[in-house]
Order: structure tokens, then sequence, then C-alpha cells
């Protein structure tokens, strides 16, 4: 049985390598949803592109305007907010690659109330800290930045993620 959620990831994922055509399909597909009442769909479709964005940091001011723009009109329509937490982090990886890092840090502080319920939410919060920490180093406020990351290390020792572990022991040091 392969989950409708893998199926997407995988199609989006492979439309993302083929640029030519990722905008129209992703506009395509984004927009049928959005006209079908489907926002947990479209947000999932976004969430999924921004991720891959993130991960091969290649941020588009298209995509960065869809997301915003989708949040101002839909995220209300949104049950659950953890689906929601991908805007405030694609938002703040998209101005820390281009040297806003006091925008960035906005961003990301916009996920400070994300309550630690779960394995989820653990490894998500202290991913967000160590987010905001990154971005105080980079400007200099090296208190900040370990003030953060040992939040972040707090986190981190409920969880199994080792080399996230060792990526803060790294940075504190």
């Amino acid at each position: 049985f392969i989950s409708t959620k893998f199926l997407l990831s995988c199609f989006l994922s492979f439309i993302y390598f083929f640029k030519e055509n990722y905008n129209q399909v992703l506009n395509k597909f984004y927009s049928q949803n959005l006209a079908k009442g489907n926002y947990q769909k479209a947000a999932k479709i976004l969430e999924i592109v921004a991720n891959k964005a993130n991960r091969f940091q290649s941020f588009s001011d298209d995509l960065k305007f869809k997301i915003d723009d989708f949040n101002k009109k839909y995220a209300s329509k949104i049950e659950d907010e953890k689906n929601l937490w991908f805007v405030s982090v694609f938002c703040g990886q998209y101005y820390a690659n281009k040297g806003q890092f006091e925008k960035a840090i906005e961003s990301f502080k916009q996920l400070e109330q994300v309550q630690v319920t779960d394995y989820e939410s653990c490894y998500f919060k202290a991913s967000n800290w160590m987010r905001i920490a990154w971005c105080n180093f980079n400007l200099g406020q090296q208190d900040l930045a370990i003030e953060y990351n040992l939040k972040a290390l707090e986190l981190l020792k409920q969880t199994d993620q080792k080399d996230v572990l060792g990526s803060v022991y790294f940075y504190i040091y």
C-alpha cells in the first residue's frame, strides 16, 4: 500500500528536477486543489515544494509569493497548525539565503509558540531554535546564538537525532 502523500512527494520531487515544466505543473495542480476547496491538499503541495527548495537551497521569488499568498488567504482554513509550520520555515530560509538574517529570525520566531507535545514537535522546535542560533551567529550575536543552541540541545536530548545533536555541539564549541 503506497500512500497518497508518498506519491505526491515523489511526483513533486520528480518535476522539481525538470524545472522547465515545474512551475506549470505546480501551478496547475495547486490551482486545481484551491478551486475544489481542498486547502489541506494545496497546503501539502506547497509544503513538499518548500521543503525541497529548503533542501536544495533553491529559493524562488515566485514560490515565496505563492506561499505568502496562501498564508494570507487560506491558512485560517487549515485546522492543524502543524500543517502550516513550513510557511515560517521557508520564509526564514528564504530571507537567510538572501543575507537578511533579521527578517529570517522574525519568520522563525513565529514558531516559538509551538508546544512540545510529541516527538515531531520536539524535533521541530529544536531545529527551529538552531535556525535562529545560526542567524544570530551570522549577525555577530554569539551570546544569542549560544543561548538558542543550548535550548535546541535540551530538546534534542529527548530525541534520537544524534546527527543533529552533533551539529549543535559543533556550533556551541
